[in-house]
């Protein structure tokens, strides 16, 4: 990927602290600082994992390499061979996961962890999981029993991002046998037609109906160097009064109606985080428990791009829905097939600052999607670039749009206000 395509040039200078726009924003653990007119940082002091406040006195080691799973998980040499184990103890506060691919069965599928806990990736770390079928050749395609289908990724096709392509859905077991790239799912039975008409090999995964991490609990999750590549759902789920930290880590390729990374109540900071390639959702998203239940959520140098596609035209680097407090500092939303950062507040009324980031070129199938920043709450936008949108800030009813040092078209709808 071409990461100096999502950064604007900046000059430096001295660092000066920002004040919060309103009162909501105190919740942040952090200062936020700024150089000029469009160069943000926060406070170089702050450490998100220290931050995160989980005490350690019980560590585990999962290694997919072991030949099984009978270790005690408390050395390398004894590591488990998957992390579910870990995440089962009764005593766990910190699991470090080696490098390698942990399909389904072998990572943290849909497992809802009991406890607070560091989950920490040593190496190239890959959440993946999907499934290994048997396939027969039928006719132009091929099939195999699975037990639900939500998404195929084909590891041998890269798209322009460096993202994996998704094989297209079909609706009938002909349109696949007549379409390269192509899958569909009915009866226990998937049906896949490889784009380069090859049989399914160990560069297809396959993936059910299974979330990629979650928790329904009142716990905190830290969570750093983790590659969660494809699910069924949704990635990394807190639908609790929790806590979920997240720092390097991806949420790539979620399918069916998933996000990559879904924010319900309490707290959540991800820091140098990437979404991309959600299927028909959002990159990272946030939402309401129950009605007027938000959350306060902060992203920090994070990108998120390439989600939606020519049939779902609404997805979102970033979308809110409902009470959030969210502040974005250094991030990065663009080529989407919808707006790149929206606040839909089906139920409440979000108050959201921007500050240093980049929204562009939303890729709306008419021109009511094709806008970079919507919004029926409040939201500050300070030092952002809006670019390759018909629309670059969209007032909605009800809401307000405050801005300063904004590089854009200056194309409006409603009345955004400088500040």
């Amino acid at each position: 990927m071409d990461i100096a395509r999502f950064f604007i040039p900046i000059i430096a200078g001295s660092w000066q602290t920002v004040s919060a726009p309103d009162a909501a924003f105190n919740w942040l653990p952090f200062t936020i600082q700024k150089s000029g007119a469009s160069k943000f940082r926060i406070s170089p002091s702050f450490n998100l994992e220290t931050y995160a406040n989980i005490a350690v006195a019980k560590t585990y080691y999962v290694d997919r390499a072991m030949p099984d799973d009978t270790g005690n998980g408390l050395t390398w040499a004894t590591a488990f061979q998957k992390l579910g184990t870990a995440l089962a103890k009764a005593d766990v506060d910190r699991i470090y996961i080696a490098e390698g691919v942990y399909e389904y069965g072998y990572g943290w599928d849909g497992y809802d962890c009991a406890r607070s806990v560091k989950v920490i990736g040593i190496g190239n770390v890959v959440l993946a999981p999907h499934a290994t079928l048997s396939w027969s050749a039928v006719d132009s395609h091929y099939e195999a029993v699975a037990t639900g289908g939500t998404l195929v990724l084909d590891l041998t096709n890269i798209d322009s991002f460096g993202d994996y392509q998704m094989l297209v859905k079909k609706t009938s077991s002909a349109d696949v046998d007549a379409t390269a790239g192509s899958w569909y799912y009915a009866s226990n039975v998937f049906y896949v037609h490889t784009f380069d008409d090859r049989a399914p090999d160990a560069n297809i995964w396959t993936y059910q109906a299974v979330n990629n991490g979650l928790s329904y609990k009142a716990k905190t999750f830290y969570l750093e160097n983790l590659k969660f590549y494809g699910v069924g759902w949704t990635h990394f789920i807190n639908n609790a009064d929790g806590k979920t930290y997240a720092k390097n880590c991806e949420f790539k390729y979620p399918g069916a109606t998933g996000n990559g990374f879904l924010f319900m109540a309490g707290e959540s900071i991800v820091q140098n985080c990437l979404a991309s390639r959600s299927y028909q959702g959002d990159g990272f998203h946030c939402n309401e428990r129950a009605a007027g239940v938000g959350s306060n959520f902060a992203m920090i140098d994070c990108i998120s791009h390439n989600h939606g596609d020519a049939t779902k035209n609404n997805c979102n680097g970033y979308s809110s829905h409902g009470a959030q407090v969210v502040t974005a500092i250094n991030c990065n939303f663009t080529d989407s097939y919808g707006p790149s950062w929206k606040n839909a507040a089906d139920v409440g009324l979000p108050k959201e600052w921007a500050l240093g980031c980049l929204l562009r070129d939303p890729i709306g199938q008419i021109a009511a999607t094709d806008v970079n920043y919507s919004t029926i709450g409040t939201g500050w936008l300070d030092g952002c670039t809006s670019i390759g949108a018909v629309t670059d800030l969209e007032v909605g009813a009800g809401g307000a749009i405050y801005y300063r040092n904004l590089n854009s078209g200056g194309v409006f709808i409603g009345a955004p206000v400088p500040y």
